[in-house]
C-alpha cells in the first residue's frame, strides 16, 4: 500500500491553508496524528476506522477520507 506523497495534501483545519505533504508544520502536525492513531489502535482493523474518521472530520485532506489510499478506505 503505497500513496505516492509528491501528491498527498494536507489542508491545516484552523486556516484552510493547503501544503503538499512534505517539510512544514502543516504536514508535522498532520503526521503527529497519524502517529497518535497508529499507537492507539489495538489492531490494523481498528486503525483503518480511526483513519477513516480521521480523514473524514478532521479537516486535514481536503476531500476527506476519498484521499486515503484503497487500502486503508472503508
Amino acid at each position: 500500500m503505497v500513496t505516492p506523497t509528491k501528491t498527498t495534501l494536507f489542508r491545516d483545519p484552523s486556516t484552510g491553508v493547503i501544503k503538499k505533504h512534505g517539510t512544514n508544520s502543516i504536514s508535522s502536525k498532520a503526521h503527529k496524528e497519524l502517529g497518535e492513531l497508529i499507537d492507539s489502535s489495538n489492531s490494523f482493523d481498528q486503525f483503518k476506522v480511526k483513519i477513516n474518521n480521521w480523514a473524514e472530520y478532521s479537516g486535514w485532506l481536503p476531500n476527506g477520507r476519498r484521499d486515503l489510499p484503497d487500502a486503508l478506505r472503508m
